[in-house]
């Protein structure tokens, strides 16, 4: 096991312990880890969605209003979008190398 692997895994124990500490006692590290893990893929997906409609969102901003501070309202939006979703990229390909 990697020093990274080990690192997230005992920060992400130490999270769960304080948040749910009757749940994680009965438990064994490994099904906790997997628990872990389906909760932050759960919180990537979720985070790529609201990403996406914001994307959608300044897009329609964009398309539907006239006017040059619109369309920058717009763009705004959708750079921020843009942004967002690559933070999220970066999430998935991290939490592809820890499972």
């Amino acid at each position: 096991m990697s020093r990274l692997h080990k690192l997230a895994t005992s920060g992400a124990l130490f999270v769960f312990y304080l948040v749910l500490p009757e749940t994680t006692s009965a438990q064994t590290l490994a099904e906790l880890y997997d628990i872990t893990i389906l909760v932050l893929y759960g919180a990537v997906g979720f985070f790529g969605a609201v990403a996406f409609l914001y994307f959608f969102g300044g897009w329609a901003i964009y398309f539907a209003r006239r006017g040059q501070e619109y369309r920058q309202e717009g763009i705004y939006h959708m750079l921020h979008a843009v942004r967002i979703l690559s933070c999220v990229l970066v999430a998935a390909i991290i939490l592809y190398f820890l499972e």
